[in-house]
């Protein structure tokens, strides 16, 4: 048998059995001993909410449960779970000055993750954060879809989907009155009946290729390597990675939305997919994915964000 006279728990929230590694490490500290937990976020099985849940019971403030928490330690009860929270000032050098310049190029879910005020924004999870608000995808510079025969350079970003999810394409051009900006200016999806024809899909894409001047068509290789061997022969099909490039090409196309360095077309679908998607963060945003938050797929934001960041990358 083991014991420990402290352990230390550091993000409790975002392990898979947050309940398991609790209840073992409650059980191994020694009497006399303590157990510190330190997280935010919201827990696969939300026991970190749990924990604040009994810390702070229905009735109390933070305030009055700390206090009172703290009363039955200084009386000798070692074994009371004694609620601590911080907020984002508990940092030096975050102030109120701080968290507005911050307030102004993050999004409200994000500065609820990172600058929580209280521990209600603390505890927000990913499944909670939205990728942008309605109101920055609405503020965004408008401009009209590409016409057949526009010779403007375009990039094609495809994400794929056959039974469950949407299959979409998104291209992004320079921005015509913006060149150092992206611009969103075709968009379309396939929803699945139940299947998506990828023969329709190839003629679709080849039809583009004979109205407009795409450049490059950027894809998920694990979805459409097939498709890829196929008409990737008649164009420069090229791979976006998953892993690393996703992840901040994916942060990259969010701050363009926030600050408004992005223009788009009016497209009630690929609004849709936009405010509609959730995110899982990284550190400092410096990485995240965009993933399914509501009933709306995803797939034309992850399309338009692909396609973005292959378009600012290349020298059109």
């Amino acid at each position: 048998n083991q014991s420990a006279w402290h352990i230390h728990i550091d993000e409790l929230a975002p392990m898979m059995f947050g309940e398991g590694v609790y209840s073992g490490a409650s059980t191994t500290v020694v009497p006399g001993g303590s157990l510190h937990v330190i997280s935010r976020g919201k827990s696969p099985d939300d026991q970190m909410a749990r924990l604040w849940s009994m810390a702070v019971p229905d009735g109390m403030t933070y305030d009055e449960a700390h206090a009172a928490a703290m009363a039955d330690v200084r009386a000798g009860n070692l074994k009371r779970l004694v609620p601590v929270f911080t907020d984002y000032r508990g940092r030096p050098g975050r102030d109120e000055a701080w968290y507005a310049a911050e307030a102004a190029t993050r999004s409200p879910a994000a500065m609820r993750h990172y600058a929580p005020t209280d521990p209600e924004e603390a505890l927000s999870g990913d499944a909670d954060t939205a990728f942008v608000e309605e109101g920055q995808w609405d503020q965004l510079e408008v401009v009209q879809p590409i016409e057949p025969g526009d010779r403007t350079p375009m990039v094609l970003g495809l994400d794929a989907g056959v039974k469950s999810d949407h299959f979409a394409i998104v291209g992004v051009t320079r921005c015509p009155n913006h060149h150092d900006e992206p611009a969103i200016r075709l968009a379309h999806e396939w929803i699945p009946n139940p299947l998506v024809s990828f023969a329709e899909v190839k003629s679709y894409i080849r039809q583009l290729y004979r109205d407009y001047n795409v450049i490059c068509t950027t894809y998920d290789r694990y979805a459409l390597d097939d498709m890829a061997q196929e008409v990737g022969a008649e164009a420069w099909w090229e791979p976006y990675d998953q892993g690393q490039k996703r992840l901040i090409g994916d942060a990259a196309f969010r701050q363009r939305i926030v600050a408004r360095g992005i223009a788009r077309i009016n497209h009630d679908a690929l609004r849709a997919a936009v405010v509609g998607a959730g995110v899982k963060l990284d550190k400092d945003e410096r990485k995240l994915r965009i993933v399914k938050r509501t009933a709306r797929k995803v797939d034309l934001c992850v399309a338009a964000s692909m396609s973005a960041h292959v378009c600012t990358e290349l020298n059109l």
